[in-house]
């Protein structure tokens, strides 16, 4: 599985698609500590040169809190393949260590792993609840 999407996203392009959600599992941590949206590699943050941007009726860290929100929300409906999948890229923990402390096999790990990426794409996750079952067929 890969483990690196490799653009930056800024909020307004999120869509939840796999590249998104890969994007997203990787800066949870930081978009869940309310600091704000992830810096974008590369562009350093210092004084603006010129005018200052205008007030914004919405606190800096406000939109990192709810898409993390959102994320949390959909791997919660995944339960422990949520888990799986924010282990996994989120805290970067091995798919052969997780089967190996969960007794399960490599290949049920990564297709619980990505099962519930289906699911949490967004086109899935509006319709009916998780069963991993439904998901499986189509990695």
């Amino acid at each position: 599985m890969t483990n690196k999407p490799d653009i930056w996203r800024s909020y307004s392009q999120l869509i939840f698609d796999k590249n998104d959600l890969l994007w997203l599992l990787l800066n949870l941590v930081e978009l869940r500590s309310g600091g704000g949206w992830p810096v974008q590699p590369g562009v350093t943050q210092g004084e603006p040169i010129g005018k200052k941007p205008a007030a914004s009726p919405q606190a800096h860290y406000e939109k990192a809190v709810l898409v993390a929100a959102e994320l949390d929300r959909r791997l919660d409906a995944c339960k422990i393949d949520g888990l799986l999948t924010e282990l996994f890229y989120t805290h970067k923990v091995d798919e052969a260590v997780l089967g190996a402390r969960l007794g399960k096999s490599f290949q049920e790990i990564t297709s619980r792993i990505a099962a519930c990426l289906k699911y949490i794409e967004g086109r899935e996750f509006r319709g009916r609840g998780y069963q991993r079952g439904n998901y499986r067929n189509r990695i």
